[in-house]
């Protein structure tokens, strides 16, 4: 009976130990790619609110957007790859809505991958109502990216109250067996 239920207990233990660090993983996965997004999502915002109809837009200032857009776009890429293969990796420890939490991400850079390409495509002066628009999507895009983070700070938390239980269970172990002993 005592063998049984110390192979209960540390299969569980064990469990939780995985559960937690694929928590772990999971929440720096989804800060990087968030942080991605956001940045982003950030340039090319700041990009539009530089270019007010008062400046007109030089041919050079283009190539910069499609640099930030490309580098943007490939950091985030990357991101979401490696967010992807770490749900298929740890879908066996973490819950159901967790998996889910984590595969928010996508959908916000597939949209903002396809708002952010028109923008440098063109060396169009675009009016100040037009800026204005695609500058509140491009800021919605970076608080959604944050917004997710911020809910994702679940799975640090998953991360943390397992790691605690498990030191707090082996000091009582400790404790036990050192009050046993005396």
């Amino acid at each position: 009976m005592f063998a049984v239920v110390s192979v209960n207990r540390w299969r569980r233990e064990r469990l939780d130990e995985r559960r937690a660090e694929a928590a772990g993983r999971a929440y720096v996965a989804l800060s990087r790619a968030c942080d991605s997004l956001a940045f982003w999502a950030d340039g090319c915002a700041a990009f539009l609110v530089s270019h007010r109809s008062d400046r007109p837009f030089a041919g050079e200032d283009f190539a910069l957007y499609r640099s930030h857009n490309e580098l943007g776009q490939r950091s985030s890429r990357e991101a979401l790859n490696d967010l992807r293969q770490l749900v298929e990796s740890s879908s066996v420890y973490l819950d159901e809505p967790e998996l889910k939490l984590l595969l928010e991400a996508e959908p916000i850079w597939q949209a903002l991958r396809t708002d952010a390409a028109p923008v440098g495509a063109t060396d169009k002066r675009l009016s100040d109502p037009i800026i204005d628009k695609m500058c509140a999507r491009f800021d919605g895009y970076a608080a959604n990216a944050r917004a997710l983070l911020d809910r994702g700070s679940v799975l640090r938390d998953v991360g943390r109250y397992r790691i605690a239980r498990r030191s707090r269970t082996r000091r009582s172990s400790a404790a036990e067996r050192e009050e046993g002993m005396t």
